[in-house]
C-alpha cells in the first residue's frame, strides 16, 4: 500500500502508519441515481509525523501551530502491490496531538477525480469562458457564411428567430417576420422594400463548444464517441444577456423627431426628443446633444444614418433645392460632417414632397466630444421647405461580436450547464485508470451494455449474511421529465392552457408498493416552432397567409396587448437543420444596403431533421406541435417515437422498475487483482446470476479484504451473451 502527493518536481511517497490502513469506498453509476457520478473517496485515516511527511504537510498546507488552509488539496494516488488503483487529492482534515508522548498525527481524506473535477469548475459563470477566439466580425458575408458552416467551421451560426421588436408610436420600428399584408403587417420581411437588417440575427453556439471551454477551464479532458458524434455536434445553444430586438453589441443610437421644421434658409437644430434605443447611454434626448462614446478612427465603421420626410413650395421657379445636413462638434466648435441632397420642382408653383434615407461617413470625433445635429435649405430664393420627420440612427458597418461578454448567461453556472447536458442524455462519467485527469464519457444506454464479464461465486464471504430487497423500492411510483419554463409568448401560452411544459413526460410506473412523484428538470426550456406572423391557414385566409403557415420559425419574444417585445430567454438547446425551403421569399439587407432575395432560410428547431419520417427528437417526449393547432395541416406532423426519454432513459427505467430487480448486500473477499481493472458495468457472475457492482465499502488497500458490496441483479433489459 503507497499514497503518493505532488510536489514542486513530481510525486513523493509518504509514510503510512501499518495498522491504520487506508479504506476506500468505490462507485463510478449509481444506479439509482444514474447521473450523480459518485467518485472513489476514502475513510479519514491517519499518517504519522515522520521527517518526510512534515516538511510536506508543513508546506502543503500552511501549517502554523494547530493551523492550517483547510480548503487546499494536493493530487495524490494510491497504489496497491504496484498498481495504480485509484487518482484523486488528499486534503487535511486535522492534526492530532497526543500531549503525552508528545506524538503528532495527520488526519486526511482521499477524494477521487469526479470530486476534484466538481471543485475545479468551482462556482464560475458561463460569461467568464475563455471563448475569444470566437470574436468576429458581424457582417452579412459572415452571417450568410454560417448557414453553410463557414464560419468557425460551423461553431457560430446565424438562425432565423424571431427577437421581438422595439416600438414607437405603437409600430415596431424593425422590419417583422411577418407576412407582409396591408396594415395588418406594412413592414413585413416577404416585401422586397422591407428587408430584415443584419441586427436582427444573433448567433447561436454549438453545445460542444461551451462543453469543450469548460473542461478545458478545469484542466480536465474527455473521450467519449457520443461528445464528438454526428448527432450532438449538431446541436446549438440559444442565449442572450439581454433584451434587445437587434443587436446593438457595438454602442449604437436611434431617436426620432417631432412636428416640423420650417426652414426657408435658416439653419435649424434637429431636435430628437424620441430616443427609440441607446445602449450606451450616449444621446441626451431632452438637449439633442450626443456624447461620443469611443473615437470615430473610421468614416467607413461608424457612421450616422438620417431619414428625412418632410416637403416644399416654390413660386414661379423651378430652381433646385438642395437640404444640407450638418453634424457639429460642440466641444470643438466646429462642422465635422456634412451631407447634402437636391431636388429639382417639375412645375412651378408646386407643393413637393419626399422621404430620403442617406449616410454620414465621414464623422471623425474624440471619445467625449458633444456633438449636434443641423439642417437647412440655402438655396430656396422663394417660396419655403419643412422637414415633418427626422429619425437618426448612429451605426456601424462593423460589428464586432464579442460571444464571451455579450452573449454567454452571466446567471448559469458552468457546473450547472454541465449537470444539464449530462442529466439530459442520461451520460456516465467514467475516470481513466491509465490517463490522469481524464474521464470516458458515454450515456448510459451504452454504457450499460459495455463491461467485461467475471465471475465472483468463489469470492462470496459466506460468514456474513446476504440482503435481498426489491430494486424498485429504491424509485418513486411516478417520475415527471420535463424542461424548464419560459415566458416567450410561444411557451407561455402552451404553458397557461395545458399546465404543463412543451415536451412534458409523466410516466407512472403503476407499481402500487411505493408512492411519491420525481421530478427531473432541465435548465433548458423548449423551444417549439409557429409560423412568422400574419400567417392563416384558414379557409378563408388568401394563398399568401396558408403559405406563410408553413413558414416555421422560433419566437423568442413576448406578446404584450399591442407589443411583440424582447426578452431574456431561458437557454435552449436545439439541433441546426441548416437552409430549408421557404414557402415564401423573404429578404435581408447585405453591407451595401442592397436588398437580398431569398428562397431558403436558416432553420433551428427540437428535430434533429426537418420535414421528414425519421429523426430525432430533444423533447422529453414527441409532442404534436403546436402548428397543427392553428390547422396547417399540410405542415410536416414531425412525429416520432425517438425521443429523449425513448433515446437515453427508458433503458434505465425498464432496468430500474423491473419487477424482478433486486438489490443485494453481500460481503464479498476482494484484492487488488479484483479492483485496479473493475469497471461498474462490468457483469459479475456469482452463483446462478449476473449482477453490476453498485457500490464497494471498506476496501482494504494493501490487504485481501471482506468488502461490504452491493450488487445490482441484472434484468432481462441488459443483453449478456455469457
Amino acid at each position: 500500500m503507497r499514497l503518493y502527493v505532488k510536489i514542486t518536481s513530481g510525486f513523493i511517497l509518504l509514510d503510512l502508519i501499518e495498522n491504520n490502513p487506508i479504506k476506500l469506498n468505490m462507485s463510478v453509476a449509481d444506479i439509482m441515481e444514474p447521473t450523480a457520478n459518485p467518485s472513489t473517496y476514502s475513510q479519514t485515516f491517519r499518517v504519522p509525523n515522520t521527517a518526510n511527511n512534515n516538511l510536506f504537510f508543513k508546506s502543503a498546507f500552511n501549517i502554523n501551530a494547530q493551523s492550517f488552509d483547510a480548503t487546499k488539496k494536493i493530487e495524490s494516488y494510491i497504489e496497491d502491490s504496484n498498481v495504480t488503483i485509484a487518482v484523486g487529492s488528499i486534503r487535511l482534515s486535522n492534526i492530532i496531538t497526543n500531549n503525552r508522548d508528545r506524538n503528532v498525527e495527520y488526519e486526511v481524506t482521499f477524494f477521487g477525480e469526479v470530486s476534484d473535477f466538481s471543485a475545479a469548475i468551482g462556482g464560475s459563470f458561463m460569461n467568464s469562458l475563455n471563448l475569444t477566439a470566437y470574436n468576429h466580425v458581424k457582417s452579412y458575408v459572415n452571417v450568410v457564411d454560417s448557414w453553410s458552416k463557414n464560419l468557425f467551421l460551423g461553431d457560430i451560426i446565424y438562425p432565423l428567430i424571431e427577437w421581438g421588436y422595439d416600438y414607437l408610436d405603437g409600430r415596431p420600428v424593425q422590419n417583422t417576420l411577418a407576412l407582409n399584408h396591408g396594415t395588418l403587417a406594412p413592414n413585413g420581411f416577404t416585401a422586397n422594400n422591407h428587408p430584415l437588417s443584419i441586427d436582427q440575427f444573433k448567433p447561436v453556439i454549438r453545445a460542444k463548444v461551451l462543453f469543450d471551454a469548460i473542461f478545458a477551464s478545469s484542466g480536465f479532458t474527455y473521450e467519449s464517441d457520443f461528445i464528438t458524434g454526428s448527432d450532438f455536434t449538431s446541436q446549438y445553444i440559444i442565449t442572450e444577456q439581454t433584451d434587445t430586438a437587434i443587436d446593438r453589441k457595438t454602442p449604437k443610437f436611434q431617436a426620432k423627431s417631432s412636428g416640423a421644421y420650417t426652414l426657408n434658409q435658416t439653419l435649424v437644430k434637429i431636435l430628437l426628443p424620441f430616443e427609440i434605443y441607446d445602449t450606451a447611454n450616449s444621446f441626451n434626448n431632452s438637449t439633442s446633444v450626443f456624447t461620443v462614446p469611443l473615437t470615430f478612427q473610421n468614416p467607413l465603421v461608424d457612421y450616422f444614418t438620417f431619414n428625412i420626410a418632410g416637403g416644399y413650395r416654390q413660386f414661379a421657379t423651378t430652381t433646385p433645392v438642395t437640404f444640407s445636413i450638418q453634424v457639429f462638434n460642440l466641444t470643438t466648435n466646429t462642422i465635422i460632417a456634412t451631407q447634402s441632397f437636391t431636388y429639382t420642382p417639375p412645375v412651378q408653383y408646386y407643393l413637393y414632397t419626399f422621404n430620403h434615407t442617406f449616410n454620414i461617413y465621414n464623422a471623425q470625433a474624440a471619445i467625449n466630444e458633444e456633438l449636434i445635429f443641423r439642417v437647412s435649405a440655402p438655396s430656396i430664393i422663394l417660396g419655403l421647405a419643412s422637414i415633418e420627420n427626422v429619425t437618426l440612427t448612429q451605426s456601424t458597418t462593423i460589428d464586432n461580436i464579442n460571444v464571451l461578454n455579450n452573449y454567454l448567461p452571466n446567471n448559469v453556472k458552468n457546473i450547472d450547464f454541465l449537470k444539464a447536458i449530462i442529466e439530459r442524455f442520461n451520460l456516465v462519467l467514467e475516470p481513466s485508470k491509465t490517463i490522469s485527469k481524464h474521464f470516458i464519457i458515454t450515456p448510459w444506454v451504452d454504457w450499460v451494455e459495455q463491461g467485461a464479464q467475471r465471475d465472483w461465486t468463489d469470492l462470496v464471504d459466506g460468514n456474513v449474511d446476504i440482503q435481498s430487497k426489491p430494486l424498485f423500492e429504491s424509485q418513486t411510483r411516478s417520475n415527471t421529465f420535463l424542461d424548464d419554463e419560459d415566458s416567450d409568448y410561444v411557451n407561455y401560452n402552451f404553458q397557461l392552457a395545458t399546465k404543463r411544459t412543451f415536451g412534458q413526460l409523466d410516466i407512472d410506473s403503476q407499481n402500487e408498493n411505493i408512492v411519491g412523484n420525481k421530478v427531473t428538470q432541465s435548465l433548458f426550456a423548449p423551444t417549439p416552432l409557429l409560423p412568422i406572423g400574419n400567417a392563416s391557414a384558414q379557409t378563408s385566409a388568401s394563398a399568401n397567409q396558408k403559405l406563410a403557415a408553413k413558414f416555421l420559425i422560433p419566437h423568442i419574444a413576448k406578446d404584450t396587448t399591442t407589443e411583440r417585445t424582447p426578452m431574456v430567454p431561458k437557454l435552449r438547446l436545439v439541433y441546426y437543420n441548416g437552409m430549408v425551403a421557404a414557402p415564401l421569399e423573404w429578404h435581408i439587407k447585405n453591407d451595401a444596403n442592397t436588398t437580398i432575395h431569398w428562397n431558403e432560410y436558416p432553420l433551428v428547431s427540437q428535430y434533429s431533421i426537418f420535414n421528414t419520417t425519421t429523426f430525432n427528437d430533444l423533447a422529453w417526449r414527441n409532442t404534436a406541435p403546436l402548428w397543427a393547432i392553428t390547422g396547417a395541416v399540410t405542415n410536416p406532423p414531425m412525429r416520432t417515437t425517438s425521443d429523449l426519454f425513448n433515446n437515453y432513459w427508458l433503458k434505465w427505467y425498464n432496468f430500474t422498475y423491473d419487477p424482478y430487480g433486486r438489490i443485494l448486500e453481500m460481503n464479498i473477499i476482494l484484492d487488488y487483482s479484483n479492483i485496479f481493472d473493475l469497471r461498474f458495468n462490468d457483469k459479475i457472475f456469482i452463483k446462478d446470476s449476473w449482477f453490476m457492482v453498485n457500490k464497494i465499502t471498506d476496501y482494504q488497500v494493501g490487504k485481501k479484504t471482506s468488502c461490504k458490496v452491493e450488487l445490482v441483479r441484472v434484468g432481462e433489459s441488459i443483453s449478456i451473451i455469457p
